[in-house]
C-alpha cells in the first residue's frame, strides 16, 4: 500500500470505511471511503475495551485496522 500516495490520483475504497481510514493515514493517499464496515469490528466499543483493561491490565492491546478509530486510539501496538 505504500505506493498508493505516490500514484497521485483520487482513490476510491471500499467496502470498509475503516481499513480505508488505517490505508489513507498510513500512506496519505487521496481517498475517498466508502461508508460501509465489517459487521463485527464495528460492534467493537471503548466501553467494553476499558472495561477488558480493567479486568486484565498487563494484558496488550492489539486491534484490527476495521475497528473504529476510537478502538485503534486504544491499542497499544
Amino acid at each position: 500500500i505504500d505506493h498508493l500516495d505516490s500514484l497521485g490520483e483520487k482513490i476510491i475504497w471500499a467496502p470498509d470505511k475503516h481499513l480505508g481510514r488505517y490505508v489513507q493515514k498510513q500512506t496519505g493517499g487521496d481517498i475517498l471511503c466508502w461508508q460501509g464496515a465489517c459487521i463485527v469490528h464495528d460492534e467493537f466499543k471503548t466501553q467494553a475495551l476499558t472495561r477488558l483493561q480493567e479486568e486484565y491490565p498487563d494484558a496488550a492491546i492489539l486491534v484490527h485496522p476495521e475497528s473504529p478509530q476510537a478502538i485503534v486510539d486504544m491499542a497499544d501496538a
